[in-house]
């Protein structure tokens, strides 16, 4: 409904709907996803779902296969950096993400799972 509208004297609330483009270019979505990664990163241990996720995201927004991880990008999913290196190790093991890991720099991960 547009601003201004009045309904008995009262204004009417109004909500801005986002655009196709500021949705993408403020990184408000995830793309589809397919369930099965979900499911299976959902049965491993600690936070290896919401990282899963966090690097989906990173990677949809970004538009590239391999995307590199902060400790404060991912504090902002609620991971700390020892949950997260547990979760990339899990995510490896289950053969769901490659993680590449040099001392002193992000970890650069890329999913497997397409």
């Amino acid at each position: 409904m547009a601003q201004g509208r009045y309904v008995d004297g009262d204004p009417i609330p109004t909500v801005e709907v986002p655009t196709a483009a500021s949705i993408r270019r403020d990184g408000l979505y995830l793309k589809r996803t397919p369930l099965h990664p979900l499911q299976k990163a959902a049965s491993l241990p600690g936070k290896a779902l919401a990282v899963y996720i966090a690097i989906r995201h990173r990677r949809d927004v970004t538009g590239k296969p391999t995307v590199a991880l902060s400790n404060p990008f991912l504090a902002t999913w609620g991971v700390d950096k020892d949950s997260k290196a547990r979760a990339l190790r899990e995510l490896e093991a289950a053969g769901m993400a490659r993680v590449d890991r040099t001392p002193g720099r992000n970890a650069r991960v890329t999913l497997l799972d397409g």
